[in-house]
């Protein structure tokens, strides 16, 4: 009797776990459509901001110019802003949720690692320089895989550094924020030889904006989720079980060493072509994880799922916050001022059990 109602206990949380992301999802998608209302100096009715972006999606053309108007940012500025804000606020959260499982340290994150700062070096030397490191690669797709491969580098640096030496997660997350300190002066140095125009786009990557995102870039944008998602999400098991300790991992047949590269590629393709259109935005792979390890606990088969929506929740909520503000500040900032004290409340109020 007392197995069973154990049993029945473990099922109804398992339950509710599985339900929170979509309680969340349901608040994102609200949250998206009211984005849509949002115009440049004022807002219009829900129903028929609704309208304006169903007919977008239809093709249908306006027919005057105030529905010109309105399609021009419903459609084509509000619509691929808010979806941009889903795709990257989901890609950064799992990446970071997963990175603070297989390191175990809670300050992993694309941008604690250097993935981040990585990829945006090989975004500037793209645009600024033309440079592309593999050939027959130019323009966009240039940028992408310049993005990727110097995301790449401090995943390169952490590993061999394990390889050849035992590392500790402290130690890992050093690496990684030196080599994040490195690729930042690169960009640095860049940005005092380039032209004003060209340094203020490289600026407001550096701080993370949805203001340039568009139709075109969503396909590369999903592309990143679907990359980074799924097959993280199918590695939960192995994910866990390295999550507790390497040894034991050997012990239960698990290579924590494979697990980590293939998990660690996923996350660097996934996070270089999130800031390939948003640039480095910070705090969601940090924050989101942590919010969500204490709703769901460290169960990657729930942790992946319920990290994805609260930091899409995270990005379209500090965008929409920003643009009802102050509509000319970049989103990033804005997740720094929300950010960061709600980071410090998790770490004041976080049982030492979620670790």
């Amino acid at each position: 009797m007392v197995k069973e109602d154990l049993f029945r206990e473990i099922k109804e949380k398992n339950q509710l776990r599985t339900l929170i992301p979509a309680i969340i999802l349901v608040v994102v998608v609200l949250i998206a459509a009211y984005s849509l209302t949002i115009l440049s100096s004022t807002t219009v009715g829900f129903i028929e901001a609704l309208n304006t972006f169903i007919d977008g999606l239809r093709g249908v053309q306006p027919k005057s110019f105030d529905e010109y108007y309105k399609m021009e940012l419903i459609y084509r500025t509000n619509g691929p802003r808010a979806i941009g804000a889903i795709l990257a606020g989901a890609t950064l959260a799992v990446s970071g949720a997963v990175l603070q499982n297989i390191i175990r340290n809670p300050l992993a994150d694309p941008y604690t690692l250097g993935i981040s700062s990585g990829a945006m070096f090989g975004m500037v030397i793209s645009v600024t320089m033309g440079i592309c490191v593999v050939p027959f690669f130019a323009d966009q797709d240039g940028m992408v895989v310049n993005a990727f491969v110097f995301a790449l580098i401090p995943t390169a640096i952490i590993i061999l550094v394990s390889m050849f030496k035992k590392v500790t997660p402290t130690m890992m997350i050093l690496c990684g924020i030196a080599v994040m300190y490195v690729f930042n002066a690169f960009s640095t140095i860049i940005k005092y030889v380039v032209d004003p125009d060209t340094y203020a786009i490289i600026y407001t990557w550096t701080i993370g904006s949805l203001s340039g995102l568009s139709w075109e870039s969503m396909p590369k944008m999903a592309m990143g989720v679907v990359l980074t998602f799924i097959p993280l999400w199918l590695m939960y098991r192995k994910i866990n079980v390295v999550a507790i300790g390497d040894k034991e991992a050997t012990t239960l047949g698990v290579d924590p060493n494979k697990t980590r590269i293939i998990c660690l590629i996923c996350i660097s393709l996934g996070t270089a072509l999130i800031v390939c259109y948003t640039g480095t935005i910070g705090f969601v792979g940090l924050v989101a994880p942590h919010i969500a390890r204490a709703i769901v606990k460290s169960n990657c088969r729930y942790l992946i799922p319920t990290s994805a929506t609260i930091g899409a929740l995270m990005v379209l909520g500090a965008d929409v916050l920003m643009r009802l503000i102050k509509p000319s500040l970049p989103v990033g900032v804005m997740l720094a001022i929300i950010g960061a004290p709600v980071f410090i409340l998790i770490l004041i109020r976080m049982k030492k059990s979620i670790w």
